[in-house]
Parts: structure tokens; sequence; C-alpha cells
């Protein structure tokens, strides 16, 4: 049997790649901003959030994950509520790999090794930092709000305190003040902590952070280079590093990026393809 850890290496830079992906924003404003309810920058989060039945993306990336460098380009896929896809291959080469996600599964093909395995939703949890589910992956990948735990659901703004953190409003599960004495150690937090920095004026999501204090695992994402797609912002360049077992550190660069266009999500096993399972 073909060895599981290349492939799985393989396929968590491809899911944490995805994690980081397309936030929005424009331009940094330096004028002083007031303090408003969690309501008001839910609200304005959700009227400000990006709108797609069809999403395409391409994305030259470089990636770092432990000792491993990969530069890779990805073609990602999404039909919303439904169906993630994504082609990865080498800078100007074939195809080495592709992932189908759905709300239920997530497949994959390692073309290198002529292997695949199909798994329930929840293996997700397995490739990365933080549990996670397709809304969620999905929410990342456009920018657009997300659910981190069960009880924090996005209809009650009561569980969110909100923060200025210089030129941006702060959303967080937790206030700044004991998220920093539980990064120190001196408190504890059960529940995964979601911090997100959203820009005046725009509501656009310009920093996201989910941290898990009890595995010690977090992502950080920031993002630069905006450009308009059918009326709406979209970051073409991204910075993400993630804090867990390994290092890892991701630099993406967005281009073609196509929405409302129906898509093709190919995904066959060959016949002499090794199961991983």
């Amino acid at each position: 049997m073909k060895s599981l850890s290349n492939s799985l290496v393989i396929c968590f830079a491809c899911l944490f790649l995805m994690l980081v992906g397309c936030k929005t924003q424009q331009k940094a404003d330096k004028s002083p901003i007031r303090k408003k309810n969690p309501s008001y920058l839910l609200e304005k989060l959700k009227d400000n959030e990006l709108r797609y039945e069809w999403l395409s993306v391409r994305a030259a990336t470089k990636a770092e994950i432990g000792d491993k460098n990969l530069d890779i380009t990805m073609k990602i896929r999404i039909r919303r509520d439904s169906v993630i896809w994504i082609s990865v291959s080498p800078a100007l080469g074939i195809e080495i790999a592709r992932i189908v996600i759905t709300q239920d599964s997530i497949k994959f093909l390692n073309r290198l090794e002529k292997s695949y395995f199909k798994e329930s939703i929840s293996y997700l949890d397995k490739l990365t930092p933080v549990s996670i589910n397709y809304e969620m992956l999905q929410a990342l990948i456009t920018g657009n709000n997300i659910v981190i735990t069960e009880e924090l659901e996005s209809d009650k703004p009561d569980k969110y305190k909100v923060e200025v953190d210089k030129s941006n409003y702060l959303l967080s599960n937790l206030k700044r003040r004991k998220y920093n004495k539980t990064a120190k150690g001196k408190k504890t937090a059960d529940a995964t902590v979601n911090r997100i920095w959203l820009k005046p004026k725009t509501f656009k999501i310009v920093k996201s952070e989910i941290t898990n204090f009890k595995s010690n695992k977090k992502i950080t994402a920031s993002y630069d280079q905006f450009e308009q797609v059918e009326g709406q912002y979209f970051a073409h360049l991204v910075d993400a590093v993630m804090q867990a077992d390994q290092h890892v550190s991701v630099k993406l660069n967005y281009s073609k990026v196509v929405l409302n266009k129906a898509l093709k999500m190919p995904f066959r096993i060959p016949t002499k393809y090794e199961s991983l399972k």
C-alpha cells in the first residue's frame, strides 16, 4: 500500500490554503472610529458579504509545511452550499491531486502515488488545526462570516464582544483582556476563540484568527491587493500562518476570479488506483 503520510501532506496543504482564501477589504482608513454594538456590526458584515452561486479562482501558491516546501497552483471551484472542488498542480505542470468536498464527505486523489481515499466530512478535523465543517470551510474560502462553535451563533450577537483595535473593529467571542491572559497561561478558555477584524465603512473582513487554547492551535491570515469582481472586492494576495504540531506558512497570489458561471466538478477514480484505507 502507498504511504498515507505523503498523501495527507498534500491534502492538508490544499485544505489549509483554502482556509485562508479569498477575504475582502479596501484601502486603509486612518480616521478615528467609534465603537459599535455587535448587532450593528454583524448586520453590516452580512450586508457586505460575498454574494454568489458559483465561484472559480486560480491561486499561485508558496507554502512551508514543516520541512517541506511547496510551489503549486490550485484551481478552486464552488457551488454554494453544495460542492467544493480543488485541482492541484506544480507551477505550469500537470495535475498531481484532486479534492472534492460536500456537506457529507471528502474525496481525495493522489495522482503521484496513484492512490485515493473517501471519508466522511468529519475527517477534516484530522487535517486542520480546529474543528471544521462544510459551511465553515465555504465561508472561510469566500471571506464571509462563519460559525465557529455551536454556542457562537451568528443570530445571537450577545455572544460577541466588540472593541476598536487601531483602525479596525475587532469582533470576538472572548474579550481582548481575557484573551491576552489566556494566551499567557493565566486564564483558561474551553471554547475555540474566533476573532475577526473589520474595516470601517466597508465592513469587510481584513484579518481572521481562529484559536483553540486547549490544543494550542491557531490560524491567522492577513489580506492585501484588492480588486473588484462584478462590483465586489476580492483580495488577491493572502499571507497566513498556522500554529500547530508543525509550522505552516502560506502565501497565495489569486488570479482568474470568476463569479456565477456554472462549472463542472469532475471526479473519477481510475481502476488501478489503490485505496489508502
